[in-house]
């Protein structure tokens, strides 16, 4: 009985270690090999693309609303009164938001 239970322990560890084997995989032929080659290079150009697009796309969102920025703050910066002096209550208002940005920041 005590042989039996060896040979079964024997048994299991043998089998444990051919299953961490890595199984081998079969062949391929050339023409599968190029044809996955060639998937595997136009699916990284595709991600590329995308990547390029995004970045493109954000880029582009960036340098539409500095530009509405800009346009809003030149128009308060150059109201002036009817006397021709400039408003400076308008002046005052977009310096209290960069001041309110400075200080929200730290």
């Amino acid at each position: 009985m005590k042989v039996l239970k060896i040979l079964i322990a024997k048994y299991q560890e043998d089998r444990e270690v051919f299953d961490a084997l890595p199984s081998k995989k079969p062949k391929l032929s050339k023409l599968k090999k190029a044809q996955l080659e060639y998937k595997n290079k136009i699916s990284e150009k595709e991600r590329l693309k995308k990547e390029r697009e995004e970045r493109r796309k954000e880029i582009e969102m960036k340098k539409k609303f500095s530009k509405e920025r800009r346009f809003k703050r030149q128009i308060h910066f150059t109201q002036k009164t009817k006397k021709g002096q400039p408003l400076m209550k308008s002046r005052m208002k977009i310096l209290l938001e960069d001041v309110e940005k400075l200080v929200s920041k730290d």
